[in-house]
């Protein structure tokens, strides 16, 4: 099944998709001709309690003598994760830190961000539960990397840099080539 989830790399490129709406089919029915702008997403910024855009809601309009599904789905900006408040590039840091070897605890605080050391022990949870599934992606692209560490997170950091080289933050890369999200 498609995830009902897309994403896209700036504003600009949404305007972009949004131009192009009325030709693109449904996630869920694949009705074609029925999406239309539902509104935006929102949710708190890493840094401090301001509200931002995360990304976009599209509804399949199922009024009058409309034949889609009345369902909705998000598009959600690159550098946002899915239901974390944490942004990818700073995920990225993170994991960059527990791939060098670093505990949970240093490579958080090597982040340097307000967001609590339980949510990072979280975020490490999530990344360990998803690695395989991420790996899974990766492996369809380029074969992993010879590396010399047994420990699976270094591992997948590494399969990351090889894939996405040219890449700022390889996670915002992964949302874009892949479309699906980095934590489940």
């Amino acid at each position: 099944m498609r995830c009902a989830l897309s994403f896209v790399g700036s504003a600009v490129a949404f305007d972009e998709y949004r131009t192009h709406l009325k030709s693109v089919s449904c996630p869920h029915c694949r009705a074609v001709g029925n999406l239309n702008r539902h509104g935006f997403l929102r949710g708190y910024a890493e840094e401090g309690s301001d509200r931002v855009v995360r990304g976009w809601r599209i509804s399949c309009s199922n009024r009058g003598r409309r034949r889609g599904c009345g369902r909705t789905h998000s598009i959600l900006l690159a550098d946002c994760l899915r239901r974390r408040m944490i942004r990818a590039l700073s995920l990225w840091k993170f994991l960059e830190g527990l791939g060098s070897g670093l505990c949970v605890k240093k490579a958080w605080e090597t982040r340097a961000s307000s967001l609590s050391l339980k949510c990072g022990y979280r975020i490490a949870q999530a990344v360990r539960r998803t690695h395989s599934k991420i790996r899974t992606f990766l492996c369809r692209v380029k074969a992993p990397p010879m590396v010399a560490s047994k420990h699976p997170l270094e591992q997948t950091v590494c399969h990351l840099k090889k894939v996405f080289p040219n890449a700022a933050c390889p996670i915002s890369a992964f949302h874009l080539n892949f479309q699906q999200p980095f934590l489940g």
